[in-house]
């Protein structure tokens, strides 16, 4: 960002915090806060899609006749949107590059913000890097991730089906609340096996493992390449 759009941002926002909220602009005045002549500004002001309409000007501001004017916060929030656009676009941009990357994970489609040639370097710099992350064993294979959850797994719901008796050995509990312990475990199995289900679903699918997968009710993998998950780095 160069001097005299810092310094123009720097006018906006203190502009904000001083605008009343029933304040009115004159189109000197949006013009001057922007930094520019009235005709100049005029050109702008066509590009703002959020800039307010224009209304009559109050006899008491003594403006020439039919002059008009601006809501004062309205204006500047508009001229705050039109200033910082590129700094969305690069922070989107940054955001989508970084998840693209395998930095973040992203809520959601994000829009294309990338041209050919960024997106070919963006792949480029993917592969680099999980090959560079495969080198420093950052990566195991899927079949390892989804047999060791599985134990865990079977294990875990071995412990909940006994937990009533567990807690309660000789039956002085009400039957309704051992009931209760019984259904709350496995609720929380359910949704245990429906998380474990989707991390492990996000990295798999080689073609060798899937029907291995399916008969033994497990997850599948989704990279055919290498047909394994990363795993994350302490």
């Amino acid at each position: 960002m160069n001097v005299d759009d810092a310094r123009r941002l720097h006018d906006l926002r203190a502009a904000l915090k001083r605008a009343k909220p029933n304040e009115l602009f004159s189109l000197d005045d949006v013009a001057l806060l922007w930094g520019t002549s009235k005709s100049r500004f005029v050109t702008v002001r066509d590009q703002m899609a959020t800039f307010p309409a224009p209304q009559p000007a109050p006899k008491e501001m003594g403006l020439a006749p039919k002059a008009y004017v601006y809501p004062a916060r309205a204006a500047i929030e508009a001229m705050l949107a039109h200033a910082t656009r590129h700094e969305d676009i690069d922070r989107a941009k940054a955001e989508r590059t970084a998840a693209m990357l395998g930095q973040r994970r992203v809520e959601g489609d994000a829009a294309p913000l990338h041209n050919v040639n960024e997106l070919q370097t963006v792949n480029r710099l993917a592969a680099e890097i999980e090959e560079r992350e495969r080198a420093q064993g950052l990566y195991i294979p899927v079949a390892d991730v989804a047999a060791v959850a599985g134990e865990l797994f079977s294990e875990l719901s071995e412990f909940v089906s006994e937990l009533a008796n567990r807690i309660d050995p000789h039956g002085s509990l009400a039957p309704d609340v051992r009931l209760l312990i019984a259904d709350q475990g496995k609720e929380a199995l359910l949704l245990l096996h429906r998380r474990l289900k989707d991390m492990l679903r996000a990295d798999a699918v080689a073609k060798t493992n899937r029907d291995q997968a399916d008969r033994a009710g497990q997850p599948r993998a989704r990279r055919p390449r290498k047909g394994s998950v990363r795993q994350t780095p302490r």
